[in-house]
């Protein structure tokens, strides 16, 4: 009886697991209101039009994931919704490294679907470099970026969903098949493993975190900014917001 009384109490301090909240597969939802806030650590090498050289970050450096208000309208004149990784990082030198990739998605029964993107090597984005699905692409517009259910195992992969010329817009996601135990400052989480390539941002996560109802809690990351800028390291969730 001790055995299952402790087990209980551990189970209740997990989120997803016990507390009153049973663990599910069913994705989270994206919205305006939605944040993950990540704590970054890792190294930044900026290109030669930023000077060279590879160094670490302060802390308190963050990457940013979030819904953003207002729609635009997609190669199919569909209205979609839009969310950004935000970045920011300070160098040891106390320079700043901002960075915007932006995706262009809805979401329904099925998921999350990804319409378009633009990425900036700013804190701003410029409207005249979004890019959308084409209907050449044989995608009807979109392809899906996340399942729900995110079942265990499941994965997606697309060649050149843009089909831009002279450009890789090749993504592909996987989910593993079992939950283990992931601590991040935001708390414990049963969390099955992820692996993400967003070849038209050079954005990759491997050994990534993955909770359903509440997305990445953890990873290593590989990045680079459309002006070359290369980030490498980890993130931790540090607050979430539904």
């Amino acid at each position: 009886m001790k055995r299952c009384a402790c087990l209980l109490v551990l189970l209740a301090a997990i989120p997803g697991c016990g507390g009153g909240k049973a663990i599910t597969d069913r994705l989270f939802a994206l919205s305006p209101t939605t944040r993950w806030v990540y704590k970054f650590t890792g190294n930044v090498t900026l290109p030669a039009s930023k000077g060279g050289g590879t160094q670490g970050v302060q802390a308190g450096s963050t990457i940013t994931f979030e819904g953003v208000a207002g729609h635009k309208d997609d190669a199919n004149g569909t209205t979609v919704d839009i969310a950004e990784r935000v970045y920011d990082l300070t160098l040891l030198d106390s320079r700043t490294v901002p960075g915007v990739q932006r995706i262009y998605y809805t979401q329904g029964d099925s998921g999350i679907f990804m319409h378009g993107f633009n990425n900036s090597a700013t804190d701003t984005i410029t409207d005249t470099n979004d890019k959308f699905v084409p209907s050449s692409a044989g995608l009807g517009f979109k392809y899906l970026y996340l399942p729900d259910p995110a079942l265990n195992g499941q994965s997606a992969s697309y060649a050149n969903p843009y089909t831009l010329t002279g450009m890789l817009t090749s993504y592909s996601v996987a989910l593993g098949s079992v939950r283990s135990e992931v601590t991040v400052p935001k708390g414990k989480y049963l969390a099955k493993s992820i692996t993400l390539e967003e070849e038209f941002s050079k954005f990759k996560i491997t050994s990534g975190a993955f909770v359903p109802d509440v997305g990445i809690v953890g990873a290593n990351i590989d990045t680079t900014l459309p002006d070359g800028t290369k980030i490498v390291g980890t993130i931790q969730l540090i607050e979430y917001t539904k």
